[in-house]
């Protein structure tokens, strides 16, 4: 037993390579496919449609397999800690099996709605009637859904899971070097961006996984990839604007230069062509930016903000939420000039991305209580590459968890979580200076 035991050791700690970590990998996802085909499905329906459902909610399950192992092959990881990482893949995703049946009103009101028009009409029909309110990257998908036979809350939902997938590989990116397997499982089993996802079929990860992608490019001297990015992250949604305050600083640190510009508007145009090409105007195409602006003129929408600590009734929202603006865009100037001063390092770039957009959210009107995700998927790469930031991502995580399901935590108290945040990560910045990090 002895020898046994010191074969199995080394052969664990060897560096993951070959064909095994493959086969690992791909074990995995035919447990997850086991473990879901015993799962009750309600709408999963029977033979051919069943499989199909299974094969589809597998997709994010094997590409969460594919970028663990590149990640682990890249970085000469050990065996064992590929069978961890291939683990907390397995347990993120069947952690968002556990609520495929939920549907909220989103989806009941909305989402289900336009994805029967979607299917009612041809391509170029469904892009005339301009259905609903996402950019038209997501509507493309929505389209592609209405075709499936398969049931749309889980097509929906599937979606979201790849977006949820990229999500924990752009943390990963972001908060190297360090344990991948950590990062990747992490990113995968914060509460809000499971419920995000499974329980309210939302697709935040998306334009967040770009967003956080594009971060990583610019940081690795890749400034077209990064515009690229940035543009396909508002191509998703509107909501990536959270992190253009970053950029004029990026660009003067050299990060980015001009010739993004080009790559930015061309990736938008490439975005908008098919629409373009199904018969849908420009100007519809934009005024999608603009009419979600209209929509909501409250001063907050279940967001753990700034507003949340006003009673808003019988307040002037345009009055507000104008000084709200302000604030907000103050904050993000304040701490651009900060970053433009220092150097352009990782640890840098990702401190004050990360509170630039805490503080564009807070104090920002009209937020609803999920539009803090991006800045908990900065705020736990930042805590994944220096664990002294951790408490200041747990208030955040937490802030926001409350919003979502509305937990004991009062709003007006979770309000005050996310600048209690702010400041320990701003006083963290002072006593550590960037280079001094503690790598977990």
């Amino acid at each position: 037993m002895k020898s046994a035991d010191e074969w199995l050791r080394k052969f664990l700690g060897k560096p993951a390579r070959g064909i095994l970590p493959k086969c690992l990998g791909g074990a995995v996802v035919l447990l997850f496919v086991l473990l879901a085909s015993r799962k009750h499905l309600a709408q999963a329906g029977e033979g051919g449609v069943r499989l199909l459902t299974l094969l589809m909610l597998a997709l994010p399950m094997a590409l969460g397999c594919v970028l663990v192992l590149r990640e682990m092959e890249r970085r000469e990881e050990s065996l064992f800690h590929v069978c961890l990482g291939l683990t907390l893949v397995l347990c993120g995703m069947f952690a968002r099996l556990l609520f495929l049946d939920r549907a909220n009103g989103d989806f009941e009101f909305y989402l289900s709605d336009w994805i029967r028009i979607f299917r009612e009409n041809t391509f170029s029909g469904a892009m005339h009637k301009n259905v609903g309110e996402y950019q038209v990257l997501y509507q493309y998908i929505l389209f592609l859904i209405s075709r499936l036979p398969v049931s749309p809350l889980y097509a929906v939902k599937a979606v979201s899971f790849v977006g949820d997938v990229l999500l924990a590989w752009g943390v990963v990116r972001l908060s190297q070097p360090g344990r991948a397997e950590t990062a990747f499982g992490a990113a995968l089993l914060v509460p809000t961006f499971v419920l995000n996802g499974s329980m309210f079929a939302q697709c935040d990860s998306l334009f967040c996984a770009c967003a956080l992608l594009a971060l990583s490019a610019s940081m690795q001297d890749r400034p077209l990839a990064a515009s690229a990015l940035f543009a396909l992250s508002l191509s998703f949604k509107l909501q990536a604007v959270f992190l253009f305050p970053v950029i004029p600083a990026l660009w003067l640190h050299r990060r980015l230069d001009l010739r993004g510009i080009g790559v930015f508007v061309l990736t938008l145009l490439c975005c908008a062509v098919p629409a373009l090409a199904g018969g849908k105007s420009v100007t519809s195409i934009l005024s999608v930016y603009t009419t979600q602006t209209g929509i909501y003129t409250g001063l907050n929408y279940g967001s753990p903000g700034f507003f949340a600590l006003l009673n808003s009734q019988g307040l002037d929202s345009y009055a507000y939420g104008t000084l709200g603006i302000l604030l907000a865009l103050g904050s993000a100037i304040l701490w651009q000039c900060r970053f433009a001063s220092e150097e352009a390092d990782r640890d840098n770039t990702l401190f004050y991305a990360c509170v630039t957009v805490l503080c564009v959210v807070y104090f920002l009107p009209r937020m609803h209580e999920r539009y803090f995700y991006l800045g908990e998927a900065l705020c736990l790469a930042l805590a994944l590459r220096d664990r002294r930031t951790l408490p200041a991502a747990l208030l955040v995580m937490l802030a926001s968890f409350s919003a979502y399901l509305q937990t004991a935590v009062p709003l007006g108290v979770a309000s005050l979580m996310v600048p209690a945040a702010v400041c320990l990560l701003a006083a963290g910045k002072r006593t550590h200076p960037a280079g001094s990090s503690c790598q977990p």
